[in-house]
């Protein structure tokens, strides 16, 4: 009998326990791949949406900068706006290629919220891949929608739409400043109801604009009754050194803050990085738990057939042989639950990519869970790796027990 044979055997033994011991190297196997694949997945998806912001700059109300911007990205309000003469004052700073109003909010449509993005005429040119069937909003009362939300309407050109606005109260704002402090509860009200017709329709991007209704910054003011912009995209020439000095010249515009998309990007790369860290703390825990288990299914094996080992050194079986039928038994545990885990990580992405987005606010609307090839084959690696560590002690145990004393157990 072949040794690979005699591994087989001794694991179909005793199944309760090989399943067991199976299931616990799946658990930190999946564990470990949807940790790291989460890690990948949500750092690419960021970084993705970032560089198809289209612009180097983004000026903002003054308070948090990378709040704004993450609102901004992912649909969100931010209780702050930009005077109107702003734009035309960061349009005349030198270095500056062109800048674009961006108006966000909230508005209502038979009971239900969404958010609507006002852009200013030649933003599309910021946004090379989104592609429109239609045309985009150039006068008011015209509207794009985005494609999961034109699905979810059975929206089509030509097809009108009655919105509410949902508006912060002017007299809180003033007196509350930049931001609300925390805990503050922000008061709103409804505007007067306004037709929008749909001009155009926004093929998928895979981002979050996919859910949102498209006017021009003109008809999104009007809607949430907002005298002022949202932010204003900055698109800068190529010189050296313009980035800086249109950075110092946007401070000394009234209310606004620069903030630059390589900022926003290290910023969520470094705390990505973090979490990353005390992730793979407790997958590593995870990990040497299930080496533990493993092999104490190993040893609690080489004990049971003590009297077996003992026979087979006894008429010949080097304690090579020996070793390598107890060290087969367990890499075979191990890189079996290793594939189940990477199969079952697979199956449980999209879900688990679905989960992910419900439990963090403004997160992405692409796969937060990428699996490249490289992490799975590094999984293999750590399954195969797991089982040679596991192997250890009950290797010790069969091979430096005398053979008699063994047989005679």
């Amino acid at each position: 009998m072949s040794t690979f044979k005699l591994a087989l055997r001794n694991l179909a033994k005793r199944p309760m326990r090989t399943v067991l011991a199976i299931a616990t190297v799946t658990i930190s196997i999946t564990l470990l791949l949807s940790l790291l694949g989460f890690y990948f997945g949500y750092n690419k998806a960021m970084k993705d949406e970032l560089n198809n912001f289209g612009v180097q700059m983004l000026a903002v109300p003054k308070g948090c900068p990378y709040s704004s911007t993450t609102l901004l990205l992912h649909g969100g309000v931010i209780p702050n706006k930009l005077p109107l003469e702003a734009i035309d004052k960061i349009k005349a700073i030198q270095h500056v290629k062109s800048a674009q109003g961006i108006v966000m909010g909230t508005l209502e449509l038979d009971g239900v919220q969404h958010i609507i993005y006002g852009i200013s005429p030649g933003f599309e040119k910021l946004r090379p891949n989104w592609k429109v069937q239609g045309k985009f909003p150039t006068a008011e009362g015209e509207l794009i929608l985005g494609s999961t939300i034109a699905k979810k309407l059975g929206a089509e050109i030509g097809k009108k739409y009655t919105v509410i606005g949902i508006a912060q109260d002017k007299k809180q704002q003033e007196e509350l400043g930049t931001y609300p402090p925390i805990g503050q509860q922000v008061i709103t009200y409804k505007t007067d109801p306004r037709e929008l017709t749909v001009v155009g329709l926004l093929d998928q991007t895979g981002a979050s604009e996919d859910n949102f209704f498209i006017t021009s910054d003109s008809e999104a003011r009007k809607i949430i009754d907002l005298n002022g912009y949202t932010a204003i995209a900055i698109e800068l020439d190529d010189q050296t050194g313009s980035k800086e000095f249109v950075a110092v010249a946007v401070e000394g515009v009234n209310d606004a803050q620069p903030v630059t998309i390589n900022q926003v990007a290290n910023t969520v790369s470094g705390l990505i990085d973090s979490a990353r860290s005390i992730m793979l703390s407790v997958v590593i825990v995870a990990i040497l738990a299930c080496a533990i288990v493993v092999a104490g299914t190993a040893l609690m094996g080489v004990i049971e057939r003590s009297k077996e080992i003992g026979m087979m050194r006894t008429i010949g079986a080097t304690p090579l042989q020996v070793g390598t039928s107890v060290g087969l038994e367990v890499v075979i545990l191990t890189l079996t639950g290793g594939i189940i885990g990477i199969v079952l990580t697979l199956v449980l992405q999209n879900p688990l990519s679905d989960l992910l987005r419900i439990l963090i606010p403004n997160a992405p609307n692409t796969n937060l869970v990428s699996l490249p090839p490289d992490l799975l084959l590094l999984s293999v690696g750590i399954a195969v790796a797991l089982g040679i560590l596991a192997s250890i002690p009950p290797l010790i145990s069969a091979v430096r027990a005398p053979p008699l004393r063994m047989a005679g157990s």
